[in-house]
């Protein structure tokens, strides 16, 4: 752990209640996405880090998981829709979130 705040700082830790959460930024940017991420909130962002570590993951886990409310999630995911940032493929029961790159 302390090579890790050596390396990227207290700033990759994201601690709640449930939940510690390790952001590790890596040396690049993603071909078609730097532009869309960047403009993103951190909350957003918070979101899509979670999504990406478990695509299967539901509404109400991720609310959890990021401390925020259902309906902020809900709104959130909406704009991440309309941006084309992300989709559901699938049912909600037995899908996943695909995160478009």
């Amino acid at each position: 752990m302390l090579e890790i705040i050596k390396t990227y700082g207290k700033e990759a830790f994201t601690i709640s209640d449930n939940n510690i959460i390790v952001t590790l930024k890596f040396p690049f940017m993603l071909s078609n996405s730097s532009t869309i991420f960047d403009n993103l909130s951190k909350a957003h962002k918070l979101v899509l880090d979670t999504i990406s570590v478990n695509p299967s993951i539901t509404k109400n886990e991720i609310a959890v998981i990021c401390g925020l409310s259902t309906a902020r999630i809900s709104v959130i995911i909406k704009e991440l829709k309309e941006l084309k940032i992300v989709e559901r493929v699938g049912s909600n029961k037995n899908g996943y979130w695909k995160i478009n790159k």
